[in-house]
């Protein structure tokens, strides 16, 4: 797989506003970034699929190594919510996923977002992530007349999380029509051939 970093959205990933009760109160955003266990499907096309799932224990050594990640607003590095490192920012994982504890700041866009959660509008989380070497893996089956490919992550760095408008998966085919999603499908799976090929070229010449 590429090192490019992945972005995630999850409709279970669910996140709520936790207003101030009183002076010494401040208001708090809790929920979980990431739900293990789920899987998700990030291609599908005529006969072959391609899903992932997270396991629980892939952020363990993220979380065990300090890694300075951020909570944003749609992922807009401008849009900050609050950060690991000032502690503003808390991840834990538990038997459901990666646990998430904002401290939001007063400014006028975490205002903003407050008020859309607190009304419903606003509810769900991303992930930003890239695999540790050796840190997912894949098996390729056939499902009836379908190859299905199913990706396990189980050890990732985390880069951020955020509190999302929309539940879309980047860099997927959803929402894309005619030509243009046979032209996505027929990419997407040439680069999984082409990645398949090399890691069996790579286990031959062991």
């Amino acid at each position: 797989m590429s090192n490019t970093v992945r972005r995630r959205n999850q409709d279970a990933a669910l996140l709520q506003y936790r207003a101030a009760e009183g002076e010494s109160t401040k208001p708090q955003f809790r929920g979980y970034a990431v739900v293990f266990n789920e899987w998700t499907t990030l291609l599908s096309y005529r006969n072959w699929e391609i899903r992932e799932v997270i396991r629980p224990g892939a952020f363990r050594n993220a979380l065990a190594a300090s890694q300075d990640v951020r909570a944003l607003i749609n992922h807009d590095s401008t849009l900050v919510l609050g950060r690991t490192r000032a502690g503003t920012l808390r991840l834990r994982e538990d038997d459901k996923g990666l646990a998430v504890e904002i401290d939001p700041p007063n400014t006028q866009p975490a205002r903003d977002i407050a008020v859309s959660m607190e009304r419903g509008d606003v509810n769900q989380m991303s992930f930003a992530f890239l695999p540790r070497k050796g840190g997912e893996v894949t098996t390729i089956r056939m499902v009836d007349d379908v190859e299905v490919t199913e990706i396990e992550i189980v050890d990732a760095d985390l880069f951020d999380v955020a509190v999302v408008t929309y539940p879309a998966y980047e860099g997927t085919s959803i929402g894309v029509r005619g030509r243009d999603i046979e032209e996505a499908a027929a990419a997407a799976k040439r680069r999984w051939l082409a990645e398949r090929l090399a890691k069996l070229d790579s286990l031959n010449k062991r």
